[in-house]
């Protein structure tokens, strides 16, 4: 992840925004972001035989609830998103790891994985195929990774210029406008590095997983999701031995 998006969400865990803000996303979108729970256990196929683990689980407004769901769950973020995690919800049963993904050696494997709106703070292509292949190492036979919450300019580019998008971005700019400026960026460190999706590189990412062997789909997101609109899904599936 780019040291200036890392860090950000660091500084976001120390303040006294929202869950939601803290996640990067507006205070509007509360409701619409409880829902991400459900899509994720749905496209993952969830139960109680996996162990998880959620790269970038922020605060645990995934890793938390998928827990419930899971034989176990393991979170790896900032150290002071992990903190904050532990000080909000001192009895979870979850194991954490404080660090950056790329950083950190791990040695067990995971049938599921997800990292959920995550890959767009990666500040280079290289950085992404390094992140993405790292994750994919890490499944067992059998396992399934989420790319989760993807913002495609070029899915967006065409939902705008329908009627639908057009009208839907009139009254998004009146919804976000109304609630003022969003407060967790008032906390954020420009970052010009970040990573920007189109199909070229969405395409390119699927071609890589399957030359390595791995079934790979990109599965739509609900437009009752927060950006569901303009963003995706990657589902990675390692074979089964």
């Amino acid at each position: 992840m780019s040291s200036i998006s890392f860090e950000n969400f660091g500084k976001l865990a120390s303040t006294q925004l929202s869950p939601t803000e803290r996640a990067g996303r507006y205070r509007i979108q509360v409701e619409a972001e409880k829902l991400v729970v459900a899509d994720v256990i749905s496209k993952l196929g969830l139960n109680d035989q996996d162990d998880l683990l959620d790269v970038g689980c922020g605060t645990g407004l995934l890793l938390l609830p998928l827990s419930l769901i899971v034989r176990s769950a393991t979170g790896i973020d900032h150290a002071a998103v992990i903190d904050s995690l532990h000080r909000s919800f001192p009895g979870a049963s979850v194991a954490t790891i404080p660090g950056s993904f790329l950083e950190i050696s791990i040695e067990a494997k995971f049938s599921a994985i997800v990292a959920y709106s995550v890959v767009h703070y990666l500040s280079s292509e290289d950085e992404l195929f390094a992140f993405v292949e790292k994750a994919a190492g890490l499944l067992d036979f059998g396992g399934r990774l989420l790319i989760g919450d993807i913002p495609n300019v070029d899915r967006k580019r065409r939902f705008l210029q329908t009627q639908t998008g057009a009208e839907f971005g009139e009254a998004w700019k009146e919804r976000t406008s109304a609630s003022a400026p969003p407060s967790n960026q008032l906390a954020l460190t420009p970052d010009p590095s970040m990573l920007e999706f189109g199909d070229e590189l969405v395409v390119d990412l699927i071609a890589r997983f399957r030359r390595q062997g791995f079934d790979t789909f990109v599965l739509p997101q609900s437009t009752s999701l927060p950006f569901g609109h303009t963003r995706e899904d990657i589902l990675v599936t390692r074979p089964p031995r």
